[in-house]
């Protein structure tokens, strides 16, 4: 079993860290709509059937992709930044040491902040 995991978006790693990260703090947005996608036992709704959350959109062509993150025309937190620059993946540290690499212009100023405390973007 892997203690580490990497969540690809459209071919191109956008988050990884370790497992336990991952499920308890994902820093990419389609992380986090793939953790809310997850059926949870007992979780029901008037219909009586489980409504799983989705992601809207689709998966961009990647033969000619759009400018940006791929992720950005999906996600609920693109801001114009997302749509014209592709991002870096920033090293983030968490409090136990663990790196924590997210592709996301959300998570510069975190990786900003994990720099002046010893991480590195």
């Amino acid at each position: 079993m892997s203690d580490h995991l990497a969540v690809m978006y459209a071919g191109k790693v956008v988050e990884c860290a370790p497992v336990d990260l991952i499920f308890n703090a994902p820093g990419h947005p389609y992380t986090l709509g793939l953790m809310r996608s997850i059926p949870r036992p007992g979780r029901k709704f008037s219909s009586g059937k489980q409504a799983l959350a989705e992601i809207p959109g689709m998966v961009p062509g990647l033969i000619d992709p759009p400018p940006g993150c791929l992720f950005a025309p999906r996600c609920d937190r693109a801001f114009e930044r997302c749509r014209l620059e592709i991002p870096p993946l920033f090293s983030l540290k968490d409090p136990s040491g663990s790196s924590h690499g997210v592709r996301c212009w959300l998570a510069e100023s975190m990786a900003q902040q994990s720099a002046t405390q010893g991480g590195r973007t």
